[in-house]
């Protein structure tokens, strides 16, 4: 199944194996308590994302995110994520290692983006990345990666 809301994932955790969230008002948030209110923020996903480690497949891009949550590098599962269009960093990345199914990676449009762990990414095959500072000097290893930058 495709979630294309929070709500529609929350409902169907057991199901979902592609969450769309591209340019999403779910992620602004709406807790007054937060710094982020207004913003786009990742603690609804954060919760959301605990209860679907089934999803193979994941689009939180244009949605101006600083950082992605902790769940995200917990999907075991995950072979497609699309981060493009974000405000991401080498950093907020860092934890991309563990995810040891990803086979395409888009990071497209994230400019401070100038690394990835990609010896750690075993499955990996493709990576979109224009639009970044990434300098992607692939290892032997991995020399069958098709890079787009």
């Amino acid at each position: 199944m495709i979630a294309k809301s929070l709500r529609d994932a929350a409902t169907h955790t057991s199901s979902v194996q592609k969450l769309v969230l591209r340019k999403s008002q779910d992620l602004v948030c709406r807790n007054l308590m937060c710094e982020r209110v207004g913003e786009a923020c990742v603690c609804k996903l954060s919760l959301v994302l605990e209860r679907l480690p089934q999803l193979e497949e994941l689009d939180v891009s244009e949605n101006k995110l600083q950082m992605l949550p902790p769940s995200i590098f917990q999907l075991s599962k995950l072979k497609q994520l699309n981060v493009s269009g974000n405000m991401l960093t080498s950093q907020s990345l860092e934890q991309l290692g563990q995810l040891k199914e990803l086979q395409i990676l888009h990071v497209e449009n994230n400019p401070k983006i100038e690394q990835l762990p990609v010896k750690e990414l075993p499955a990996l095959k493709h990576i979109y990345a224009r639009g970044t500072s990434l300098n992607l000097k692939l290892p032997e290893e991995l020399k069958n990666v098709i890079v787009e930058n």
